[in-house]
């Protein structure tokens, strides 16, 4: 098994992509993405927590996505005075390639709904929705120890379909599209 393990001051590679997270701390598992560490999203000055993560410009199709912000970059310069900023029109590029404008903040948000669904899936619905939280897994595994169930989820439940999904990026800007992914990968299992 692979352990996602993060450092609480680590930084994801690139602030636009940032990373994916899961941790514990007290009786709370905490679920979320940031773009900064996780230190900063929780004003922490010391390690509080064990964190687990996955910072999501390490997945392999990323590339895809990459490439396809390069190309729309590079066509909208080609229309854009020099000096003058890209914004405005590298949206309307990706637009016109067929994908939402704000696509580096959908590719966040929906990575941090994609893993909320599964943790509801395996623990029932969070008791708190400003810090994602759930109750604490010792009364539901008490066999397995807390980094193995974290790690079991990333592992199993979210890397596989998240890979799935950067094959065909069009696609991700629907976090229907990956539960849908998802529940034709796992339909054996019950909701929580």
């Amino acid at each position: 098994m692979k352990n996602y393990k993060l450092d609480i001051y680590t930084n994801p590679i690139n602030k636009t992509c940032g990373f994916i997270y899961m941790g514990y701390q007290g009786n709370r598992l905490i679920v979320g993405y940031t773009n900064n560490s996780i230190a900063d999203r929780y004003k922490k000055t010391a390690p509080w927590g064990n964190w687990f993560g996955i910072d999501l410009q390490s997945f392999k199709g990323w590339d895809n996505l990459n490439s396809l912000l390069n190309k729309a970059t590079q066509k909208a310069r080609l229309k854009t005075s020099k000096g003058k900023p890209l914004e405005f029109e590298f949206k309307g590029e990706l637009v016109k390639m067929g994908y939402q404008s704000n696509i580096t903040k959908d590719f966040n948000r929906i990575a941090e709904e994609f893993l909320i669904y599964i943790c509801n899936r395996e623990f029932g619905k969070p008791i708190g929705r400003r810090e994602e939280y759930y109750t604490m897994l010792d009364s539901i595994f008490p066999t397995d120890t807390k980094d193995n169930v974290i790690n079991n989820i990333l592992e199993n439940h979210f890397v596989p379909v998240w890979e799935l999904m950067l094959e065909d990026v069009k696609k991700y800007n629907q976090a229907e599209h990956l539960i849908k992914l998802y529940e034709e990968l796992r339909p054996w299992e019950n909701t929580a």
